[in-house]
């Protein structure tokens, strides 16, 4: 009986020093990645905070997986956005991020102007490392009701002035909203809310977190308007009057506006 076990004990060490235990292999760790407001993004996209989406300008950035080695927080290139481990904001959310996250918002404005553009974010645990693309846009707010704005022109020196400009809400007609300027700038004169865009536009597949990747070559003259709730479904792209392509989300959402070479700018 003695044999027999001490038989067993030597068969076990020789199974564990020939790697046989099965038991003893290290499982390899899941590589660092970048968390945004507690989930897996591909990118961060800011926003001026206003009454309309007050927590818009700031997010949360944490990690998930890599090694135990504490995260370092960078940004690597642009300056729209910036760091920092406590929330100006706190009634919208924690004073301090979580461990090892951190958080990242808007620049201060620079002579009461907004940085907008692209920055890289890096996380860096050990010998690991991981990055995530943010960006900065201005931002749209198109209707006709309190803090709303009914039309847009995005070239300097352009006109803006109701159906002149390169963008404008219609509505119904309405009674007593002392808040409504489409009253008494004649657009209040439609059946539904909808959105024209004069110079010719179309409506494509997309969400907040695609915007970055929708491009101007995928304007085509399809359609001068839209109702508010067909926009909903994706994202407008515009002509301007001096022929700039403008990427949308309507009403409330993102925008930017192609430079002269046609192509968005970040």
């Amino acid at each position: 009986m003695i044999r027999m076990l001490l038989l067993s004990i030597l068969l076990s060490a020789f199974g564990v020093a020939c790697g046989g235990g099965g038991s003893t292999s290290a499982t390899p760790s899941t590589p660092l990645a970048i968390t945004v407001n507690g989930k897996p993004a591909a990118n961060v996209i800011l926003l001026p905070a206003t009454f309309l989406s007050p927590n818009s300008d700031i997010a949360t950035l944490g990690t998930s997986g890599g090694g135990s080695a504490p995260v370092q927080w960078s940004v690597s290139s642009g300056s729209a956005a910036v760091l920092g481990d406590t929330n100006p904001y706190y009634v919208f959310g924690s004073p301090t991020p979580p461990p090892n996250g951190t958080f990242v918002m808007i620049a201060p404005p620079v002579a009461h102007v907004m940085s907008t553009g692209m920055v890289t974010v890096v996380a860096r645990s050990g010998n690991e490392s991981a990055s995530i693309p943010v960006y900065v846009y201005e931002q749209v707010a198109l209707g006709c009701g309190l803090r709303y704005q009914p039309y847009y022109s995005f070239e300097s020196g352009s006109v803006t002035q109701a159906t002149a400009s390169d963008l404008y809400v219609t509505e119904p007609p309405t009674t007593g909203d002392p808040f409504d300027p489409c009253s008494t700038l004649g657009l209040a004169t439609d059946t539904t809310t909808t959105f024209h865009f004069p110079y010719g536009g179309v409506l494509v597949a997309g969400t907040m977190d695609s915007f970055p990747q929708i491009t101007a070559s995928q304007w085509h003259d399809a359609q001068t308007q839209i109702t508010e709730s067909d926009a909903l479904a994706g994202i407008v792209l515009f002509k301007t009057q001096s022929g700039a392509i403008v990427k949308a989300i309507l009403p409330v959402g993102p925008i930017e506006a192609s430079g002269t070479n046609g192509v968005f700018p970040y």
